[in-house]
Parts: C-alpha cells; structure tokens; sequence
C-alpha cells in the first residue's frame, strides 16, 4: 500500500471494511458523490473526517495517510483528545521550532502556519505528513482522535413527534364601558337689553290770561304799523292819499 496513492489508499480500505460508498456517506452524514470524489483524487476529506475514517476503517491515521504505520514519539506531550491546531502548537513548541522555520521548512509563509495553530485553515494532505516528518511524531498524535465509531444514521430511532397541545381559548370579556355623563345644557347668554330712557317731561304751558292775550294782539297790531310806515319813508314809495 505504500506506493499507492491516498485517493487509492482510501477506497481499498473501505472495501476491506465491507462498506459501500453509499454507507460512509451515510454515516458520515455526507453525499456519496464527496467520498467518490476522495477515492478519485478530485476533493480531500478534512482533518477530522480522516479520524473517523481511521476508526470506519479500522484503520490507523498513519496506515491511512502515509500507508505504513508510524510509532508514537513519547517525548513529546501527551496530545490525545485535543485538536488539530492545539496539538500542532505544543508539538512545535516542544521540539523548539519557531513558526517562521516551521514556514520556511515547509515552503509557506508564517501567516499559514500562524492560521494552522488558531484553526483559520487546515493543511491539506501532503502539508499534514510534511509536518508529522519535520516535528518527527506519527499523524495520530497531531489529528484528533476518535474512541468511537461514528452511530449509523439508519438505527437512530426518530425522534417521537410531540404531542399537539389544545390551545387553550381564553374568552376576552369586553370592557364594560362607563356610561358618559350627559352634558350640561348650555346657559344662553341673555342679551343685554338697553335701559329705558325716561321721557322728557311735558311742559306744561302756563295758563294765559286774557289780558296777556290782548297785550300780545296789541305788540304784533304795532310791529305791523311800524313796518307799515318804514316801508313808506322809502325813496321811490308813493304815498296813497
């Protein structure tokens, strides 16, 4: 198996497991056009996925990817049960290399090996086996492990739908509502009505006696005399003989 290729690698050992694409798919929860195109070298599973491919298989990550078994370093920390870029930080830090060397060894730039330990990328396979050669631990101590193998879908019991509970109908009482106040007839305002002005009295003429009458005949009888003669002192007047 050691001068296959992984794609070849990784449908020979389905095969010996008795499974069917269809069947990792499922329990992978995947299509099985995704595991047809690892076994033909058009897409690469991700770092967690070769885990449970190893434990599917029964298979170590190693065999898987390399095609040979690797010894586990003991020198190095204990990594089981962590992850991909918490693993790769202590194993690089244990062996003493920066991540500017761990870069340049494997021709990338410090960035990707930066993004690699806080788990913003993941190296694709030939990256992976680089870094267990340079850092001289098997692939199983840098990926996660898996104890179990991953539940067949199709055992799963399905979930017993939840009873429909009977919405409760609540009567809305309507407001009682309070009786308005009739208003108040409007007062009219009264007109002002003018004061009545008092009557002039009358003046009474006081009685006249008949010698004031006489005396008054006898005032006009002389006015009438005295025009009389003025109008014939007048130059041009004939006088009436």
């Amino acid at each position: 198996m050691k001068q296959m290729t992984l794609a070849e690698r990784l449908a020979v050992l389905r095969k010996k497991a008795g499974l069917s694409q269809a069947e990792v798919a499922a329990k992978l929860s995947l299509s099985r056009q995704a595991v047809s195109k690892w076994e033909s070298g058009k897409g690469l599973p991700s770092l967690i996925t070769y885990s449970v491919l190893s434990a599917l298989y029964g298979a170590s990550i190693d065999l898987l990817l390399l095609g040979e078994e690797i010894l586990e370093s003991d020198s190095i920390p204990n990594a089981k049960g962590k992850d991909f870029p918490e693993a790769l930080r202590e194993v690089r830090r244990h062996r003493k290399i920066s991540q500017e060397s761990l870069a340049k060894s494997l021709s990338v730039s410090r960035q990707s090996v930066s993004k690699w330990e806080s788990g913003k990328a993941e190296p694709d396979a030939d990256h992976l086996i680089a870094l267990a050669k340079l850092l001289k631990v098997s692939l199983a101590q840098l990926l996660p492990s898996t104890d179990t193998q991953p539940t067949d879908p199709s055992k799963i019991a399905a979930p017993k739908p939840a009873k429909k509970e009977t919405p409760v109908q609540v009567k809305v009482e309507k407001p009682i509502e309070t009786p308005k106040a009739p208003k108040a007839p409007e007062t009219p305002v009264p007109k002002k009505t003018p004061a009545p002005q008092p009557k002039p009295k009358e003046v009474k003429p006081e009685p006249v006696s008949r010698r004031q009458l006489l005396q008054e005949r006898v005032r006009l009888a002389g006015q009438k005399e005295r025009a009389a003669k003025a109008a014939l002192s007048k130059p041009g007047v004939k006088k009436k003989i």
